[in-house]
């Protein structure tokens, strides 16, 4: 869309350039921010991570210190001797509930890795230990081993000890269960969620143990942008996070989260202000920019206005302008500009300078077939014998005032006042198909015209006419610094010639064969016959009007 007005422009660049400085403004605040926020987070995601580990490993280390116990004591090895299984489950379920406080506890065979007692699954004697894994580590490295495994769907932090006697004689693994209320703990003491994954026993990943709601908790399991260890902004729920993946044993992995859209609420109300504040900015600049905008405008358009005025020949209204500045200085010098042009076009043919303007004709010369109209004042040296020539100027600018104005009103373009003759013209420089026709009845009417009145004071005065129709070469003709618009040809030199025979016919108004033809009936010239004429060869046809 294309603003053609100087105000719109005006009022549009400073819309757009503000709104774009309060819209580039904002959204540094918002990414500045952003970052800001997503850094802080990240930085307390590590160290949440770390406060994670430690926990674990803590946990682990007391829970591989109470195993140590329960592998020495001397009860227990006799209830393990005595090789009665009731005796043997109900020593474990108490060292289970009593002494460790575990959720799970194992006993498996040393030499067949098959389950002696299991506190989960009363029933599963002689069923392969689901803890091998770990128990080759211990016999590998001569320690305990621990490790995350998962047993019926669940994730447990399982630790696996020998049963000494003196050598090897069964495996103990006692497990805590990962669930919902380690991860509240977690939450508590690493300000963020906390999820665990594990693969189930078809290989799924899914979440065991979160402080996310169910909804999150699924979307979370369905994630493959948190596959590998590191830090990724996700979106769980409609809800942006920033979540840290670690890896850990047994095929299973935590996730510490926080969210992006509580930490950055805070800003929301900054935001809102911002907003607020940017659009009352717009506001004001919108009102700023028309008023500077009509400030400029205003006076643009009363100059535009003169302009106009002085292209269609109007050089009588001043323009008015009140301020004092550059568009002031401006509008005063158009003023003086018009007053010249008013003073200046009494020297000119108005509309001969309002076609040059408007067409943009300057000194390109024309040719064209134009009627030329040529008159005089018959006696006019007889007439102003003895008078001043203050009188005689007088007098004659009465007379070109009269015949003037039939001239311009059909068309015509007076170029030249010779003396007390007048050279006028039709068909330029605008085109005028009826050019003859409107010169003869200009002529007509300067006849009526110097007929019906008189000039000076009470003088009479007589003007004979002579009208050709030919081409002519119309154009500015002059030096750099000065010309005049004019037409050249042997049809002005003919009207001129036609103009002097009235005198020895005894006309007032003669006019060529080529005018007579072009008057479609309109007139009634009576032919008079040819006749010799000086500057040309062949004789000519000439015409009575009048």
């Amino acid at each position: 869309m294309r603003f053609r007005s100087l105000q719109s422009r005006i009022l549009i660049f400073f819309l757009v350039l503000f709104t774009l400085v309060q819209g580039v403004t904002i959204v540094s605040i918002v990414t500045a921010n952003w970052r800001w926020v997503n850094t802080q987070i990240r930085a307390d995601l590590d160290v949440a991570g770390r406060v994670f580990e430690r926990l674990l490993d803590e946990r682990v280390e007391q829970l591989v210190l109470s195993t140590k116990l329960l592998s020495g004591d001397f009860a227990f090895k006799q209830a393990y001797a005595s090789g009665d299984r009731e005796t043997l489950m109900s020593a474990v379920r108490n060292l289970q509930e009593h002494r460790i406080g575990a959720d799970v506890m194992i006993l498996a065979d040393a030499a067949t890795y098959t389950v002696i007692a299991d506190t989960l699954h009363p029933d599963a004697h002689g069923k392969a230990a689901p803890f091998r894994r770990l128990i080759e580590r211990s016999e590998n490295t001569g320690k305990p081993s621990a490790s995350l495994g998962t047993i019926d769907e669940h994730l447990y932090e399982l630790v696996v000890i020998p049963l000494l006697a003196p050598e090897p004689v069964a495996w103990i693994a006692v497990g805590f269960r990962i669930d919902d209320g380690l991860a509240g703990e977690l939450k508590d003491l690493a300000q963020a969620d906390v999820s665990f994954l594990a693969r189930g026993d078809t290989g799924a990943r899914r979440v065991v143990a979160s402080t996310l709601p169910a909804a999150s908790r699924h979307a979370l399991a369905s994630r493959t942008d948190i596959l590998t260890p590191g830090v990724a902004t996700i979106s769980l729920g409609g809800e942006d996070f920033v979540a840290s993946r670690m890896g850990l044993d047994g095929h299973a992995s935590v996730i510490i989260q926080r969210s992006l859209d509580e930490a950055l609420a805070p800003f929301q109300r900054l935001y809102r202000v911002l907003l607020i504040v940017g659009l009352a900015s717009v506001a004001l600049t919108v009102l700023g920019s028309v008023l500077i905008a009509r400030t400029v405008t205003r006076p643009v358009k009363i100059l535009a206005e003169g302009a106009h005025r002085i292209g269609r020949g109007d050089y009588a209204h001043p323009i008015h302008v009140s301020q004092r500045d550059e568009i002031g200085q401006l509008a005063d010098a158009f003023n003086q500009m018009t007053n010249g042009l008013r003073a200046f076009q009494r020297y000119l043919p108005g509309d001969l300078v309002r076609t040059l303007i408007s067409k943009g004709i300057e000194s390109r010369p024309q040719a064209r077939v134009a009627t030329v109209l040529f008159t005089d004042i018959a006696d006019f040296t007889d007439i102003v014998d003895g008078m001043s020539p203050e009188r005689i100027v007088t007098v004659l600018n009465h007379y070109f005032s009269a015949i003037s104005r039939p001239i311009q009103a059909h068309g015509g373009v007076i170029l030249q006042f010779q003396g007390d003759a007048v050279l006028a013209v039709f068909n330029l420089p605008e085109h005028d198909p009826e050019h003859a026709i409107h010169a003869v009845r200009a002529a007509l009417e300067i006849q009526d015209t110097v007929a019906a009145r008189n000039f000076g004071d009470a003088i009479r005065l007589r003007t004979r006419i002579g009208i050709n129709t030919g081409e002519v070469v119309a154009g500015s003709v002059g030096s750099e610094s000065r010309v005049a618009y004019t037409v050249h040809g042997d049809a002005v030199n003919l009207a001129a010639r036609l103009e002097s025979l009235n005198k020895a016919y005894g006309t007032r108004i003669l006019v060529s064969a080529a005018t007579a033809e072009l008057l479609r009936g309109e007139f009634a010239p009576e032919a008079l016959g040819e006749v010799e004429v000086r500057g040309r060869h062949d004789a000519v046809s000439v015409y009575k009007l009048a």
